[in-house]
């Protein structure tokens, strides 16, 4: 009698072991791995807000040339603050990951079983991530057409950070990648007497006599594609 009640019992483990496998810890991968990139990318722009953006040198990032009218010619990133604001990015991102390393975040084992009535039953797996290497940052620069002979130049922070998603019983690594802008200049050049809309129509306080002639598209011409 015991001897069957003891298989039964393994039996039955087994067959929970085997659907847990199966059918929840995908799922409960999934659940962890989405909330620990919000965790991450939470932690990466708090760190980058609370420490380089407070800083008045960002002003200095954008180094704008102008010739001796006051003209701009040139606009590029000042190399020694770029350097600057990357190193102190950088340690302030991986400062922040390594404290969340002593943190767990509980996620309801009940999430795994898809349902909205048990989302929030227990028992709650703790979430931990590890720091993996180091991080990395780069500061890339965007123009954007803003206006008649104006240009929005606006420098993006892209971070890097790989980190080790752990579970009970299960580890994955992952990369969280996220992108902050950190400062923008608007150039301005010169502003012409007048210019032609995109219906042609001449726009400004000196509008020429002459006027350009239409544009009329090529009629019949048939378009090839040739495929190697």
């Amino acid at each position: 009698m015991f001897l069957i009640s003891l298989l039964i019992f393994l039996g039955l483990t087994f067959q929970t072991f085997y659907y847990v496998e199966k059918n929840i810890e995908p799922v409960l991968h999934n659940i962890a791995r989405v909330r620990a990139e919000q965790l991450a990318t939470k932690a990466i722009h708090d760190a980058i807000n609370q420490k380089i953006m407070k800083e008045e040198d960002l002003k200095k990032l954008i180094d704008v040339r102008a010739d001796k009218d006051g003209k701009i010619q040139a606009a590029f990133l000042n190399s020694n603050e770029h350097t600057r604001i990357v190193f102190e990015a950088t340690e302030n991102v991986m400062h922040t990951l390594k404290e969340m390393e002593n943190m767990s975040e509980p996620i309801p084992l009940g999430q795994a079983l898809q349902s909205n009535l048990l989302a929030q039953l227990g028992p709650d797996l703790p979430l931990k991530l590890v720091p993996l290497g180091s991080v990395h940052v780069e500061l890339k620069p965007k123009m954007q057409q803003a206006g008649i002979n104006m240009v929005l130049m606006t420098v993006y922070m892209n971070v890097e950070a790989k980190v080790r998603i752990v579970i009970p019983f299960s580890t994955q690594p992952a990369v969280v990648r996220t992108e902050i802008p950190i400062s923008n200049a608007l150039i301005v050049g010169n502003v012409p007497q007048f210019y032609y809309d995109g219906a042609g129509r001449p726009i400004g306080s000196e509008v020429p006599g002459v006027q350009p002639p239409p544009i009329v598209p090529p009629i019949g011409i048939n378009s090839t594609t040739i495929e190697k």
